[in-house]
């Protein structure tokens, strides 16, 4: 720090940091097998053990609460004329990561620091070295080849670099000359850029590491401060733009279905090896938030928060769109086909699975069309708490505090283009119109309550504390998501484009997920402190 002595009172203060950080991160799949199952030649032929029936599986059950197991490693049974072998059976990774930083930081402040302006700038520099499963061996012990593009061995290496910036203004424009109720007034701006590192783990559906997930935020407000700090009230408006913020591949587990029913053989495509990908996407907030404080007395202290803001989608899985727009004929014409129908040299298994695969992606990825507000997104979050602090009298040493959270109505999902439309087969416009036709679940609200007694005892303090949450025990579902009933599905005759199955039940759409609110808690619990030190005066 250094102090430049002038009229408008300037301080300097530079910030310097630099570092370096290791990451290593590893994932395998492994389970027990039947390896000698003469059903299964395969096995010594050097097959792919996880093309093998689930009866090849070892399953056994340990009782933990025995003094055994906890000692031993963990082994099956012994079985004459079996051979259990414990093999890899589907996705690895392996991922070594360094991360080199430096970051300076400026803060300069004038006039008695009643205007603040901070600059800052950090340098990132990621460096990855994976590697992921390519194969399995021929021989016996059936182990995972580890390798990049398909070639054993060969480790993916990527290099990224990375630059944000941020700014920053607090001013208190108003002289004391303005008095003690137009002084306190301050405004504020921040502007920021940001990149969070990606944890390692799992890559692109293209073979590569993620990009680290970037942010620009703009956010201006207004701070307050009555005099005798009597209250606190801040104002403030942000818009944030997230980019690449990084998610799970979506609808693994139908688009394995689709494959397997689809006759596919292929292990990465049809078993849980398959579909392991990390996916991106983009989306945009903005909103505000205003927080109130007051202290009316020196015993009391009011809070209230209140905050409206939209999060909404720029583009949403972006590699799980791209994909299945490149392969959705393919899945709909199996969907059309009948069991036991040859497509492409193939044999479809069942018509019926794909189509339900088809429509659950469908519904997923149109409940987050570019410019549609995210699921679980509440417009509205209020909270209210009150603290109440006994000084004097009987009850000196007590405090009492309650809070109350309100949540509003949750978006849980969108309309369904068939029953929004009544039709088999809606256009694209009209699915990208049902995916604005917002489905909400009720709001919520919680409570808590808290008592606190604290006193001393000599050079020691006691201190009994009682939390109660959910004091009004509510125990009424929260409900989280909107699914389709297909048509004459409750009736064993489901059909994922019809709206009607003579006979049967309508396609529906409905609530199909909830949680409960954990019911009313009474926590109780006691501190013990003290202090011990000798008091030195020095006596002139």
């Amino acid at each position: 720090k250094f102090e430049i002595p002038k009229w408008f009172d300037m301080n300097q203060r530079l910030t310097f940091n630099a570092g370096t950080r290791t990451d290593l991160y590893e994932a395998w799949t492994r389970a027990w097998k039947w390896v000698n199952n003469p059903n299964a030649p395969d096995w010594t032929a050097g097959g792919n053990p996880i093309n093998q029936s689930n009866s090849d599986t070892l399953r056994y059950r340990i009782y933990w609460d025995q003094p055994g197991p906890k000692l031993a490693p963990v082994l099956p049974p012994t079985v004459n004329g079996m051979t259990f072998r414990n093999v890899d059976t589907g996705f690895a990774a392996l991922n070594d990561r360094k991360l080199t930083y430096g970051q300076i930081y400026s803060q300069t402040t004038f006039f008695d620091d009643k205007l603040a302006i901070s600059l800052g700038a950090r340098r990132d520099k990621i460096e990855d070295d994976t590697l992921s499963n390519i194969g399995f061996t021929t021989d016996p012990n059936h182990t995972i080849i580890m390798g990049t593009s398909g070639v054993a061995g060969k480790h993916g290496t990527n290099k990224t670099l990375k630059t944000s910036k941020n700014a920053g203004i607090v001013a208190y424009p108003f002289p004391e000359k303005f008095g003690p109720w137009i002084t306190p007034i301050g405004f504020v701006f921040n502007y920021s850029q940001n990149f969070s590192i990606p944890p390692t783990g799992n890559q692109l559906i293209n073979g590569k590491n993620p990009d680290p997930p970037y942010a620009e935020t703009k956010d201006f407000g207004i701070r307050y401060s009555m005099p005798n700090n009597k209250a606190f009230l801040t104002v403030t408006h942000y818009n944030t733009d997230q980019l690449g913020t990084l998610g799970t591949f979506g609808n693994a587990g139908d688009f394995r279905n689709i494959y397997l029913n689809l006759g596919y053989t292929d292990p990465n495509l049809t078993t849980s090896q398959g579909f392991n990908f990390r996916d991106t996407s983009s989306t945009k907030l903005e909103g505000w938030e205003t927080e109130l404080t007051a202290n009316p007395t020196r015993n009391l202290t009011l809070t209230a928060n209140y905050s409206h803001n939209i999060v909404k989608t720029v583009i949403d899985s972006i590699d799980r769109r791209s994909f299945y727009a490149a392969n959705a004929a393919e899945y709909r014409a199996g969907a059309a086909a009948t069991t036991g129908q040859i497509i492409n040299g193939r044999t479809i298994l069942d018509p019926v699975i794909i189509q339900q695969a088809i429509t659950n992606i469908e519904n997923s990825l149109n409940g987050s069309t570019a410019g549609t507000i995210q699921n679980q997104f509440r417009a509205h979050r209020i909270n209210l708490a009150a603290a109440y602090g006994f000084s004097e009298g009987m009850l000196k040493g007590f405090r009492v505090n309650g809070g109350v959270q309100y949540r509003s109505h949750y978006k849980a999902g969108s309309r369904d283009a068939r029953l929004k439309f009544q039709t088999t087969a809606p256009t694209v416009l009209q699915t990208t119109a049902a995916a604005f036709d917002y489905l909400w679940t009720d709001p919520t609200i919680d409570t808590s309550l808290g008592v606190t007694y604290t006193r001393r005892f000599g050079k020691y303090q006691a201190r009994f504390q009682l939390n109660v949450t959910n004091v009004l025990n509510d125990d009424s579902p929260r409900f989280t998501g909107y699914g389709v009933i297909n048509a004459g599905q409750l009736n064993g005759a489901s059909d994922g484009n019809a709206l009607t199955v003579a006979g049967k039940n309508l396609r529906r759409q409905g609530v199909n997920n909830f949680v409960q609110p954990d019911p009313r808690k009474v926590t109780f619990s006691r501190t013990l402190s003290c202090s011990f030190g000798r008091a030195i005066v020095a006596r002139k």
